[in-house]
């Protein structure tokens, strides 16, 4: 018999599921500060993968609006600082002879 609990069990263990293998194929990529999120690529990708896998969430519409906030909370005084500078995950790599992935993002499990 299907009940509402084993159907919210069924979920639960596929949206994990769907949770940690975001999770395995991002682990490494390398991040910009959390006031820089609204021009960091691999930010954009783990918003876009958690809304489609696991929310299930396709609207561009809806992805378009998340993008738009990421735009105004990175725009706050209470969020960036008056912090004028950006970091440049490139010359970082370079610096810490970090290699690159194949995806074109940093990758700070191998080191050259």
């Amino acid at each position: 018999m299907v009940t509402r609990s084993n159907l919210i069990c069924q979920d639960s263990t596929k949206t994990q599921s769907q949770r940690n293998h975001i999770f395995d194929a991002m682990k490494h990529k390398r991040m910009l500060p959390f006031n820089e999120a609204d021009r960091d690529e691999a930010r954009h990708e783990l918003d876009q993968r958690f809304l489609t896998d696991v929310l299930g969430i396709t609207s561009a519409d809806v992805h378009n609006a998340v993008h738009r906030l990421r735009e105004k909370l990175c725009a706050e005084p209470s969020i960036h600082g008056g912090k004028k500078s950006r970091c440049d995950l490139e010359a970082e790599r370079m610096k810490f002879g970090i290699s690159e992935s194949v995806c074109g993002a940093a990758d700070v499990s191998k080191r050259v």
